[in-house]
């Protein structure tokens, strides 16, 4: 499917008209997500869910805007993770591995979906998603905040994790943080031709030089990102899509004919 930036006015307005569902997915393109997975792999998520949901329901999506905050590392996560408790860290910017992520402000991050969001308003689109992948702090309040004050009775913003429509079960999905095996399988759900595993030490994972997060800062061998599977990737793949698809049609579409 094609993304909105490389539709003709006469298709965008068609699926306004069909559908009025518009998704905007936000979330950082250029971020260390270790040497498995590919620096924008925030983005790739949330924008590849935004692209299946709106071809299912007759919507429209954008490619991913590169906007994600975060803050400096607390204490307790440096001594979590194997720094020194006085260390400078901010985001995904570590000491001991040489790639600089990409971070915005608040003020930059509100302006641009502000922006997003009043075009199309004013195209006349009546349902936006914004669409999240990106966990750093301070994030899902932004957006959560910028969702609510446009939210209104002709023009339905809500915002969407990424995770919220996941119904799975399973450890692998809920354990590991950053760049770990649960968003391993999370990438390789929605993007498997952009994991390469063999980048990664076969062993002895440490958080501070691969910048996997994790409780610790060695991560044990189970919860090696190795260890995902091509199986559950799939089924989470269709979990998501199937829920969300649902969802809208539930709560958006009951009074229209069911697509």
């Amino acid at each position: 499917m094609k993304s909105l930036y490389e539709m003709n006015p006469s298709e965008i307005l068609t699926a306004k008209k069909y559908s009025g569902c518009v998704f905007i997915p936000i979330s950082p393109c250029y971020e260390w997500h270790s040497f498995h997975l590919p620096v924008g792999t925030d983005a790739l998520i949330s924008e590849r869910i935004c692209e299946l949901v709106a071809e299912k329901i007759g919507g429209v999506y954008f490619k991913a805007l590169s906007l994600g905050v975060d803050a400096i590392r607390s204490e307790s996560q440096l001594l979590q993770w194997g720094f020194k408790k006085n260390a400078k860290i901010f985001g995904m910017n570590f000491p001991e591995i040489s790639f600089f992520s990409e971070y915005c402000t608040k003020k930059e991050m509100v302006i641009i979906i502000n922006n997003r969001l009043r075009a199309v308003k004013e195209t006349g689109f009546k349902i936006a998603f914004i669409v999240n992948n990106h966990g750093g702090v301070g994030q899902q309040q932004i957006l959560e905040k910028i969702c609510s004050k446009w939210n209104s009775k002709n023009f339905k913003v809500e915002y969407i994790s990424t995770g919220k429509f996941c119904t799975i079960n399973n450890c692998s999905l809920n354990i590991g943080g950053h760049a770990g095996l649960s968003e391993t399988h999370r990438l390789m759900a929605f993007r498997p031709d952009l994991v390469d595993i063999v980048k990664l030490p076969k062993n002895n994972l440490k958080v501070c030089k691969t910048g996997i997060l994790h409780n610790k800062p060695m991560i044990e061998e189970q919860y090696h990102p190795k260890n995902v599977s091509k199986t559950l990737s799939a089924n989470l793949r269709e979990n998501i899509i199937n829920n969300f698809v649902t969802y809208i049609q539930k709560n958006y579409f009951h009074q229209k004919k069911a697509i």
